[in-house]
């Protein structure tokens, strides 16, 4: 038997939702189908701008974090560039030149 995880927005801060529309989803549903939401800004359902209110299938999907791919290296199991951002590892270098000395 599989354990569903569980997603507490106090323990994760990224924890965040998406919509899934339903057997015939409205265009407001359909119109932010791959968009994810932190969990506090996700919009109730149903949305103001449903047109079938009444009837509304619309759904949460919890996800664990609020981006769809891994964007950093080290994300992605890499080592990361030692030369971007505050995580600078070497000096900056003064260049070779008399003229890049002063």
């Amino acid at each position: 038997m599989t354990k569903k995880p569980v997603y507490n927005t106090l323990a994760n801060r990224w924890h965040s939702v998406s919509v899934v529309g339903g057997l015939a989803p409205c265009p407001a549903a359909l119109a932010i189908r791959q968009k994810r939401f932190l969990s506090a800004e996700a919009p109730r359902l149903p949305m103001q701008e449903c047109t079938s209110p009444e009837r509304c299938q619309c759904r949460y999907q919890h996800h664990a974090d609020r981006r769809v791919t891994m964007r950093r290296a080290l994300d992605r199991g890499g080592l990361p560039f030692p030369f971007k951002g505050d995580e600078k590892r070497f000096p900056k270098s003064t260049g070779r030149r008399a003229s890049d000395k002063e």
